[in-house]
């Protein structure tokens, strides 16, 4: 599996940095999406955008299964997002868009069918995280609420590389040192596996791909100056890629701070 053998595979913005396969992000994430055409990515994601909301929408139908990609994913939702697909929905809804995501899991079997891997005989665990583009109004909610919610951390990044995150006291620190497993599994006759980390330095090398995803494949189908183009580029300028982890794996629920957001932000329309 994959797991048995992460060091054979590209870890992208989910490995850990000081692995011997960390690298080119673009080729292992984005291969198959590259070669989509243009007119089969404005036939998914708009012909014409008007607002955000459009884009709100485009990633609801998205996570809904409507359509079959995202600049930032090449392939329908994982089966495990059905956990959390009702939550999903409501962030993207909400201008909370969502690119990665995964629910809570506390000793699974490595066969079942949504949520396994690894081989038989096995048990598997995850913190749930999500992954997101928001607002800098958003995110500043966010971070009002992170206090109600201990077992939660962050961290987001604008294009411009401003970084907001509570992984240290010192928000000026280093957090190099701030690699977190997110899954892990113990099977018969091994060691436990560790396949996905959340590391702060391969995020910030995925921000540089992230942001450029929403001008390469989505902007790039209109015209420039076209109120289309205006919108993808409002996003591109103004929002923070967002990481939310949730280290309680046993009984958390990271969805209730976006509630607790998603409830504020209607009041103050």
């Amino acid at each position: 599996s994959t797991a048995r053998h992460w060091d054979e595979f590209p870890n992208g913005r989910w490995g850990d940095q000081r692995s011997p396969a960390f690298g080119d992000l673009t080729s292992y994430h984005m291969a198959k999406l590259h070669a989509v055409k243009s007119s089969e990515r404005r036939a998914a994601w708009g012909h014409d955008l008007s607002s955000v909301e459009d884009v709100c929408a485009t990633f609801v139908r998205y996570v809904r299964g409507q359509i079959p990609m995202l600049p930032w994913c090449e392939l329908a939702l994982a089966t495990e997002s059905e956990r959390i697909l009702d939550g999903l929905v409501l962030l993207n809804s909400n201008g909370m868009l969502t690119i990665n995501s995964q629910p809570c899991v506390d000793g699974a079997r490595s066969d079942a069918p949504d949520v396994g891997w690894g081989g038989p005989g096995g048990y598997v665990y995850q913190k749930a995280y999500i992954e997101m583009f928001v607002s800098p109004h958003t995110l500043r909610a966010l971070q009002a609420a992170m206090s109600r919610y201990p077992s939660l951390s962050y961290q987001a990044l604008n294009v411009a590389g401003d970084s907001k995150h509570n992984l240290t006291l010192d928000s000026e620190a280093d957090v190099s040192g701030c690699v977190c497993a997110v899954t892990w599994g113990v099977f018969p006759n091994r060691e436990v596996v560790q396949p996905t980390v959340v590391d702060p330095v391969a995020f910030s090398s995925w921000k540089d791909e992230a942001f450029d995803l929403w001008l390469s494949q989505w902007g790039s189908l209109y015209e420039h100056g076209s109120k289309s183009y205006d919108v993808i580029r409002s996003i591109y300028d103004s929002y923070y890629l967002l990481c939310v982890v949730d280290h309680d794996y046993k009984g958390g629920d990271i969805l209730a701070i976006f509630r607790e957001v998603a409830r504020e932000l209607a009041a103050s329309k």
